[in-house]
């Protein structure tokens, strides 16, 4: 009979053991293929001589059991190198051991085939990287050695530049294939839009340009979206297309409400999604511009009187706000053309102390929303008042006594701050003066009799004064 020891001894692939009792040895044994390739599937036979088997206890090492029954094991090879198939049990009420060693080989792995869900694909983004091979496959960041990244069939990266990922094939028993198979995901830097820039951001509709800074990228289009205060914004429209970093856009005057404009730059790179900087444009609302007109109209003064101020009222329209100019023609013996009166942009004016050279007619310009009207013109005209007390010098070509019906030439000098507007020639005869019209440098007369000569001044001022006076005497024919 067999003691505690020898049948806790170490086993073989055939033990025979005596039965003890004076009988035929009794004799275990497990027989199978000894040689066999990861994933193959066996079967190995239990034999037992001279005796009755009881319930059998299978082993395996680097493989697996599939089914057992107590003359027969079926197992699967799933890892490389020495296994075996063991089995114990108990006959004739001692307990007998036996195994079977196998050989198990790998096969030899092919690199599997790799395809990318997306190449290529945009910084930031994943791609979904597959191999059609096992769940045993194992991706690496070199060809050779190199970090093991992940195990598995699928793989997701998010690279941040264009990257090369390979990956070997594998089993179960941790195997891999001696080639590694390469996949280069291409990356596409994210484009950048910058910031765009406006030369206006309010006004009441005209040209407006913009400008473009800091995009990196291809150049997809220029676009606006508009609402009307309602909030309510209307379809984006592509108004420019140009890789210009400038581009320019007439928005029309609105009537009634504010439009307010969104104005968005698009820049693309490779597959990446179109990036946008915007900026903000509001068109205020214009009505009619109204010049009103200049409070008091024309205006006549003597020199030293006080000038007038000249107010503009009934204005209105444009966008409500109202800038304004007022300009004046200078009489230089005619008006000329009108010109700004610099630093006079209110919508009141002081006229200057002005003389009697100066008349001027005056009018307001107020523009709004890019438009200009005028008021009606205002003259102001300044009549002269000399303080003097003699207009000027009148002279002649001839003095003392004449014939008959010489005619005479008249000259005159007027005096400074004199106008020889109002100058005029005077004739004394039957015992009167006469009038013989305006004087302003000369004069010619024809004299029948003895007659003296003054220039007489007066002005609506009030100013009367009078020339020295020439006088002379006509020469009396007694004969025939």
């Amino acid at each position: 009979m067999l003691t505690f020891g020898q049948f806790l001894k170490p086993t073989f692939d055939d033990e025979i053991i005596d039965d003890g009792g004076g009988g035929l040895p009794v004799s275990l044994s497990i027989t199978g293929p000894s040689a066999v390739s990861v994933g193959d599937v066996e079967y190995y036979n239990v034999t037992v001589l001279n005796g009755s088997i009881g319930t059998p206890s299978y082993m395996v090492s680097k493989g697996t059991k599939l089914s057992e029954t107590t003359s027969r094991v079926r197992v699967q090879w799933t890892y490389a190198g020495a296994g075996s198939v063991r089995i114990s049990t108990q006959i004739n009420g001692n307990f007998y051991f036996a195994s079977q060693s196998v050989t198990i080989v790998a096969p030899i792995l092919a690199p599997p085939t790799i395809t990318a869900s997306a190449d290529p694909i945009c910084m930031g983004s994943s791609v979904t990287l597959t191999s059609a091979g096992s769940v045993y496959d194992k991706w690496y960041s070199a060809a050779t050695g190199g970090t093991l990244l992940n195990t598995g069939n699928t793989y997701a990266p998010s690279p941040s530049q264009t990257t090369t990922y390979y990956v070997a094939g594998g089993d179960a028993s941790g195997q891999e294939s001696l080639l590694r198979t390469a996949i280069t995901v291409n990356v596409d830097a994210a484009p950048l839009a910058g910031m765009i820039s406006a030369s206006e951001n309010n006004l009441c509709g005209g040209e407006v340009t913009f400008t473009r800074s800091g995009a990196s990228g291809s150049i997809v289009d220029w676009q606006y979206n508009y609402h009307d205060g309602d909030g309510v914004w209307s379809d984006w429209t592509v108004f420019n297309t140009s890789n210009d970093v400038s581009v320019s856009r007439n928005f029309p005057a609105v009537s009634g409400f504010d439009r307010t404009y969104t104005i968005r730059l698009g820049v693309s790179k490779g597959v990446c999604a179109i990036a946008y900087t915007e900026t903000t444009l509001v068109i205020t609302s214009t009505d009619e511009l109204i010049a009103g007109t200049i409070t008091g109209g024309d205006v006549s003064l003597c020199e030293g009187e006080p000038m007038p101020l000249l107010t503009a009222s009934g204005y209105s329209g444009g966008n409500g706000v109202h800038e304004f100019q007022w300009r004046h023609r200078i009489w230089q013996g005619a008006f000329f053309g009108w010109s700004d009166i610099i630093g006079e942009t209110s919508d009141s004016y002081q006229v200057p102390d002005l003389d009697y050279t100066e008349d001027r007619k005056h009018r307001l310009e107020i523009s709004s929303c890019g438009s200009t009207v005028s008021t009606p013109t205002i003259e102001v005209e300044v009549l002269n008042n000399p303080t003097g007390a003699n207009p000027g010098t009148l002279t002649s070509n001839v003095s003392g006594q004449i014939c008959p019906l010489v005619e005479i030439d008249f000259s005159f000098a007027v005096a400074s701050g004199f106008s020889p507007y109002y100058t005029r020639l005077e004739g004394f005869y039957n015992n009167q003066w006469n009038d013989y019209g305006q004087i302003s440098s000369s004069m010619t007369v024809q004299v029948h009799k003895d007659e003296k000569f003054r220039v007489k001044y007066e002005n609506t001022c009030g100013t009367l004064v009078y020339s020295n006076v020439k006088e002379f005497r006509v020469y009396v024919d007694y004969r025939g």
